[in-house]
């Protein structure tokens, strides 16, 4: 299903000469808009998506069915961190229902190559108090 890919982004942070840092960047806005095309032509048919605390979601039919929803009205990504074949993605969002969730992505690519496909993904996500200081 399509969604309005309408929506408040930030990226905080430069990718720099890090291929694979502008890749994740480019995957978590993706998840983000609700573009499931986008996240299935950047994933390997072997993605497994773990949500901590919920459940882990194996291949892309369970992952594209898990994603499936709303966009997000909002995006910052406050950092990208890039070592090897593995990215750390930071940053918050403002759901459909604004409701204000901070997310620690952990994201595996399938090889070194500039081409190289998401094999895994470790999702941590939770709300935040609307009293925040």
């Amino acid at each position: 299903m399509a969604y309005p890919r309408s929506m408040d982004i930030a990226v905080e942070v430069d990718c720099g000469n890090t291929p694979k840092k502008a890749q994740v960047r480019d995957f978590v806005i993706a998840v983000a808009q609700g573009d499931i095309e986008h996240v299935l032509d950047a994933s390997s048919p072997e993605i497994r998506w773990e949500s901590v605390g919920s459940k882990v979601f194996e291949g892309p039919d369970e992952v594209v069915a898990y994603l499936d929803g709303p966009a997000d009205k909002a995006l910052t990504i406050t950092r990208l961190i890039s070592h090897g074949k593995e990215v750390a993605a930071e940053g918050e969002r403002v759901t459909a229902d604004d409701e204000i969730r901070r997310f620690v992505q952990f994201v595996t690519f399938t090889s070194h190559s500039k081409n190289a496909k998401v094999k895994a993904v470790v999702h941590y996500e939770m709300a935040l108090s609307d009293d925040r200081t």
